[in-house]
C-alpha cells in the first residue's frame, strides 16, 4: 500500500476545479476499487490536490489507462507523489 499526492494541473481553459470536483465525485465507485481515505483540496481554478492510499496499484493503473484519453481530451494533467511517513507522532 502506497500513500499518494497528487496534484491535478487544470490546462483547458473551459474545464476548472468545481467541475473537475463533480466528474471526480461521480466517480467515487471506481475509485473505490483500488483506493481509500481520499483527500482533497482547491488550490485554485485550475488546480487540485489529491491524497489517497492506493491498495491497488495494477487497478488504479488500469483506470487511468481507460480513462487516458479523456483525461487528455479535457487537458488534465496529473504529477504523483509517493508520500511516506518520517516520524511516528
Amino acid at each position: 500500500m502506497k500513500n499518494l499526492f497528487l496534484i491535478v494541473q487544470l490546462k483547458n481553459d473551459d474545464y476548472r476545479y468545481d467541475q473537475w470536483r463533480a466528474d471526480f465525485d461521480a466517480e467515487s465507485d471506481a475509485h473505490k476499487l483500488f483506493m481509500r481515505g481520499v483527500t482533497i483540496g482547491k488550490i485554485d481554478d485550475h488546480t487540485a490536490m489529491v491524497a489517497a492510499e492506493i491498495f491497488d496499484k495494477p487497478g488504479r493503473d488500469a483506470y487511468l489507462a481507460a480513462t487516458a484519453e479523456r483525461s487528455a481530451a479535457l487537458g488534465i494533467k496529473n504529477q504523483s507523489y509517493v508520500m511516506i511517513q518520517i516520524s511516528a507522532d
